[in-house]
């Protein structure tokens, strides 16, 4: 009997036992049982902490590799497309972009730098060739000989020459005035469609000139000639074109003029003298053969020009002061049934000095 309580009692231990190690199972998340249980190993794994945190981890660095093996996307300022050049008709070839590393081993990507700008080529640029380098004006040749013309007159003007201490003013004389400016021009162009370097003593009708401009001008200018262009006109005193008064004069030594105080003032060139009188022996001709009319020679004005209430003496001023060739003209000023000159008349005054002036200094 005592047998078989003690097996009872043992049985109703081993009950016990299993009762408790059932409610144990069921509430295995809960309660965590020691590691032995009355000579026993729970049939509940152990948990395992570590395992747990290197797992988490691990799922970490795996979405952080996931996000890294995205490829960068360049920003505005590091833009890799290159603008072609405005001098560079080929397109710019692609710039690759290196392959992304994986996981962890994969590096940051350098930031990309803004493509340089392309420079044209210096053979992109037109060199200007000898045409189109600034050409001398056609107005102005830039050879030939220097023809000084001087039309006759000036609007008043006050003057005295501080060398020779001569009065070198000058007085409009209308309408010779605008008619010689007018022959001039006609000089002028001639002369340069033929070639001459050709300056005018006025550049306008109205522009005032003294006498002794004038003849710097033509000295500054070393002019292988100068011509003064005068005429007679007016409704009082005027001379017919086809009438007379068509002289041409020449410098001539010992001709003079007189200053204020009294003091003569003599042409001494004989060189220029010399030329002077050839020069003016062709203009008679050439002259004569335009106008067909005489024309008459003179190396002095033929009288003292202090009775015209001028300086005394016998030479143009211009001739005087003048170290060129000077040929001073005079014609008729009044054309038929007018006063002035017709443009005919102009024109026939104006061909007699253009062949003059060629005759005397060839060119071309």
């Amino acid at each position: 009997m005592l047998a078989a309580g003690a097996k009872a009692g043992k049985i109703g231990k081993i009950g016990k036992i299993g009762k408790i190690g059932k409610a144990n199972s069921a509430t295995a998340d809960v309660v965590r049982p020691p590691g032995r249980m009355g000579g026993y190993r729970s049939a509940m794994p152990r948990p395992r902490p570590r395992l747990a945190i290197l797992g988490l981890v691990a799922v970490l660095l795996n979405l952080a590799a996931c996000q890294m093996e995205q490829p960068a996307t360049p920003t505005s300022s590091a833009a890799v497309t290159i603008s072609p050049s405005a001098s560079s008709s080929a397109p710019p070839a692609a710039v690759p972009l290196a392959a992304p590393k994986s996981h962890g081993a994969m590096k940051p990507a350098a930031t990309i730098k803004p493509a340089a700008t392309i420079k044209p080529l210096a053979a992109t640029r037109p060199k200007p060739s000898p045409t189109t380098r600034p050409t001398t004006s056609p107005s102005t040749p830039a050879a030939g000989p220097v023809i000084v013309i001087d039309p006759g007159h000036s609007v008043p003007v006050h003057a005295v020459d501080p060398q020779s201490g001569l009065d070198v003013s000058d007085y409009a004389n209308e309408p010779e005035m605008r008619d010689v400016f007018a022959v001039a021009e006609l000089v002028r162009a001639g002369l340069r469609a033929a070639g001459y370097r050709v300056i005018m003593t006025k550049s306008a009708v109205d522009t005032p000139a003294s006498l002794g401009q004038r003849a710097r001008l033509a000295n500054a200018a070393h002019a292988a000639l100068a011509l003064s262009i005068h005429d007679q006109a007016g409704g009082n005193g005027g001379i017919g074109f086809d009438q007379g008064n068509n002289i041409v004069y020449y410098q001539s030594v010992g001709t003079y003029r007189t200053t204020p105080s009294g003091k003569r003032v003599y042409f001494t060139d004989q060189a220029v003298a010399a030329l002077s009188k050839r020069y003016a022996g062709i203009f008679q001709q050439q002259r004569s053969l335009a106008q067909h009319r005489s024309i008459t020679l003179l190396g002095n004005t033929g009288y003292d020009l202090g009775s015209r209430g001028l300086a005394a003496g016998d030479i143009w001023i211009v001739q005087l002061l003048s170290e060129v060739p000077w040929i001073y003209n005079e014609a008729g000023g009044n054309s038929s049934g007018m006063v002035g000159l017709s443009p005919a008349d102009e024109q026939r005054y104006a061909a007699g000095l253009i062949a003059a002036v060629e005759a005397c200094v060839p060119y071309g």
